[in-house]
């Protein structure tokens, strides 16, 4: 998914690309969404990870902190293409979760953010 009018970047860089994260973590996600298309779950979108650099994600242009967290690569919201960006498949990603972060030995927390309409996941190293 893409970027915003308030959220592109440095000069130089296309305007979508606050995609950075750290290797780990793209494995994660690249795992997590091909077991979960292979179990009968539909594509995920990915939006809104960190800015190459670093620093305040400011997605509203207003220098408040709502991604507070973005900022290091470890953080991620990802959506399915249910009622309000659920997952049709729910219960299958719950049990993926668990198993793809026990394999590449890192914890992945993914809330449910209702009010945001996707799930927030966040990438632990062991």
């Amino acid at each position: 998914m893409g970027g915003t009018q308030n959220h592109h970047g440095p000069p130089g860089w296309q305007e979508d690309h606050n995609h950075f994260c750290m290797p780990e973590v793209a494995n994660a996600i690249f795992e997590i969404a091909e077991e979960y298309v292979d179990s009968g779950g539909e594509r995920i979108y990915i939006n809104d990870l960190s800015l190459p650099y670093g620093g305040l994600f400011d997605i509203e242009g207003n220098w408040q902190t709502p991604h507070s967290e973005h900022r290091l690569g470890n953080n991620a919201d990802i959506s399915g293409t249910g009622r309000n960006g659920r997952f049709l498949r729910e219960r299958v990603m719950e049990r993926i979760i668990p198993i793809v972060g026990r394999r590449l030995r890192i914890y992945i927390d993914a809330p449910f953010e209702s009010e945001k309409h996707h799930y927030h996941f966040y990438f632990i190293p062991y």
